[in-house]
């Protein structure tokens, strides 16, 4: 039961997951007790609100704080980042913890998982992160209109659908990164011949492997250069986007 896992062990066990694949940058005691405390809070208040499907610490370590993570080498020093569908604050949390350089927005159309965000910010002393409850469309084509330099977005939707909601919101020579399955190049399909209408450069996929004793997990890590402005017309309507996808 996680209401009896013993957490005083969990920052060196998360120091010894992150070391092994590879994020040893991240694996120190400081961050690594944050993270724990985090874990402690994400899985308590899940009990309550269903935040995510990961039910265990162990199981957390790999598919929430080690797999954010890994997005942290294809994100500049001193980045201003809007993470699209945070949910329960994947990879906007791990991210804002262990980068105090940057500074990250998380989005998500849920008030219950955007106040969760806020408050595990406040508890968590992160002065970088701020949640606010927006659906994508209605905002990144406009108050947040080419005002970031890095999007991301984690299982959010199929990539079609995330491109057209996210790239307005990245600044021109800005990315999005976009966290999906191995099996990405199968939503990819005919992106090449849009990369001139989106004024993006052709993708950059990552593959990623991540493991524990128990578990493997792979991850593929899309990245997209912003070449110029996003025509105005973009983000359609929701219904318009999911209707009639942009490839």
């Amino acid at each position: 039961m996680i209401e009896n896992f013993n957490y005083s062990e969990y920052p060196e066990y998360l120091s010894e997951i992150l070391c092994k694949n590879g994020l040893n940058s991240f694996s120190d005691i400081e961050t690594c007790t944050k993270l724990s405390d985090f874990c402690k809070y994400l899985l308590e208040q899940n009990q309550l609100f269903n935040l995510t499907a990961i039910k265990t610490p162990e199981s957390a370590a790999l598919l929430h704080f080690a797999d954010s993570l890994t997005l942290s080498e294809f994100i500049p020093q001193g980045s201003n980042i809007l993470d699209i569908g945070s949910g329960a604050g994947f990879p906007a949390i791990p991210l804002a913890m262990a980068r105090n350089d940057i500074t990250v927005t998380a989005l998500d159309s849920t008030q219950k998982r955007v106040d969760f965000i806020n408050k595990a910010a406040k508890i968590l002393g992160l002065t970088n992160l701020t949640a606010v409850c927006y659906r994508a469309e209605d905002v990144t084509g406009k108050e947040f209109s080419e005002h970031f330099d890095i999007v991301t977005a984690r299982a959010v939707a199929s990539y079609p659908i995330l491109l057209e909601l996210a790239l307005p919101a990245v600044k021109v020579g800005g990315s999005f990164i976009a966290m999906k399955s191995k099996e990405v190049s199968r939503e990819t399909q005919g992106i090449e011949k849009v990369l001139k209408t989106l004024c993006i450069g052709k993708p950059r996929y990552n593959q990623i492997q991540l493991q524990n004793d128990d578990e493997i997990f792979e991850r593929c890590i899309v990245v997209i250069k912003k070449l110029s402005s996003t025509p105005p017309k973009y983000p359609r309507a929701y219904a318009q986007i999911k209707k009639r996808p942009i490839f």
